[in-house]
């Protein structure tokens, strides 16, 4: 094969390279969902939060997935937990797939979970106290954990519980 022959294949197969690379990073990795939750306590035990309501771009298209809310998710026992550390109030720490632009936590007793307007039984709105991801959860009870991230594409909510 001569070589101007060579150079115009090989040409021919960057270009195809890079316009698959493009498609690929304009559709958002090919996923069309949101990135994963992991939380972690002081001691390093880990989980993955359960992903629930979101909506998400993905290229052109959107993609909106409803689910059951924290309360319900924690009734029927789907919910993920993790375990307190040695402190008073433990703290735990927000590990996403990827940075997300603004997250907000809200922690409701167990015992909201009972009742039809749980929103009256917040405990604490912990928006203000989030640092590098990180929060403090009570250790006298059980308490369900509802995470708000965004992204430029998109809005999910995670959910878990924390056990004394």
């Amino acid at each position: 094969m001569d070589p101007e022959r060579k150079r115009t294949i090989f040409t021919l197969c960057g270009i195809v390279l890079i316009i698959a690379l493009a498609v690929f990073l304009i559709s958002g990795g090919g996923t069309g969902e949101p990135p994963k939750l992991t939380v972690s306590n002081e001691l390093g035990n880990k989980i993955s939060a359960q992903r629930g309501t979101y909506s998400w771009k993905n290229g052109s298209s959107d993609v909106t997935a409803d689910s059951a809310g924290p309360m319900g998710l924690y009734n029927q026992g789907h919910l993920p937990h993790i375990e307190p550390s040695e402190n008073d109030d433990y703290s735990l720490t927000l590990k996403f797939g990827a940075k997300p632009a603004t997250v907000d936590v809200v922690i409701y007793p167990a015992e909201a979970a009972q009742i039809e307007d749980y929103t009256s039984m917040i405990y604490r709105d912990t928006a203000g106290y989030l640092s590098d991801y990180k929060f403090t959860v009570p250790s006298d009870g059980i308490y369900i954990v509802n995470v708000r991230a965004t992204w430029a594409e998109g809005e999910a909510y995670y959910y878990f519980y924390t056990t004394p």
